[in-house]
């Protein structure tokens, strides 16, 4: 007869919750920088092509008539035509290009450009413009698998650094709790194993879990009924030993 785990989850370490997601990969304000540069290129003229700045200036203002009109999509390819044509974009271009990006929900592109005009800024209120829209793009970036909030975190430390406002202190408070929040401890499966001719009862986890010789595993867990309990780490799970054959056992973690 094999033993039944029966698991209450509540607590681990005070910061587990009973989950079946994984936790998201995380990006930093670098990997954002890589992706940029990369993006940038697709902006810059071929160095044997001249620049063209009377033509530039015409395809801008045409990519800023349609994106005024909310024709972002279109405005996007005009914008890099001009940038193609005046030979170096400036922030301002960049900047218009990031809005038009954040207008078509291209949260990649608008992020991406976004920094690039903060690069590029030559004073306070462009840079700042570039960092509030690139955060805000980069929120729109996270998702369950893809988590940019440390990024965020950091061009909002910038934006705060140049400008300090409720607005963005408001920001950067809700972003630190959500990066807490991320940061928690997943319970992901919970098993009875009787491979071992001892049955164990095993919990795993969404991280590397430290060896029992460094955290004392027996205040966190309540086992009901109790047992003699030995604990065991395998990467991200967590066994204990001491169970016995026919027997519910109601685990609960804290």
């Amino acid at each position: 007869m094999k033993t039944t785990l029966l698991a209450v989850i509540l607590f681990l370490f005070q910061t587990v919750f009973f989950s079946g997601s994984v936790r998201a990969k995380e990006y930093s304000l670098e990997t954002l920088e890589k992706e940029a540069l990369k993006f940038a290129q697709s902006y810059t003229a071929k160095s044997n092509l001249p620049p063209k700045p009377q033509k530039a200036d015409l395809l801008r203002r045409a990519a800023d008539i349609m994106a005024a009109e909310r024709q972002c999509a279109a405005a996007i390819p005009l914008y890099r035509q001009a940038a193609l044509f005046s030979g170096k974009p400036d922030a301002e271009l960049w900047l218009a290009v990031a809005r038009a990006n954040s207008c078509a929900k291209d949260w990649p592109q608008a992020s991406q450009s976004g920094l690039l005009a903060s690069r590029a800024a030559d004073n306070g209120k462009l840079r700042a413009a570039a960092l509030s829209l690139t955060g805000a793009a980069l929120e729109k970036r996270t998702t369950s698998y893809k988590n940019w909030t440390p990024a965020a975190i950091d061009l909002y430390e910038r934006l705060n650094m140049l400008e300090s406002s409720t607005a963005n202190a408001e920001k950067l408070a809700r972003l630190r709790i959500k990066q807490a929040e991320d940061k928690k401890l997943l319970i992901q499966t919970y098993t009875a194993d009787t491979e071992t001719g001892h049955p164990r009862l095993c919990i795993g986890v969404n991280d590397v879990l430290i060896n029992p010789d460094q955290a004392h595993y027996g205040d966190y867990v309540r086992i009901s009924p109790s047992l003699n309990a030995s604990f065991f780490v395998e990467y991200k799970k967590l066994c204990i030993g001491g169970a016995s054959y026919g027997t519910t056992y109601e685990v609960t973690l804290r």
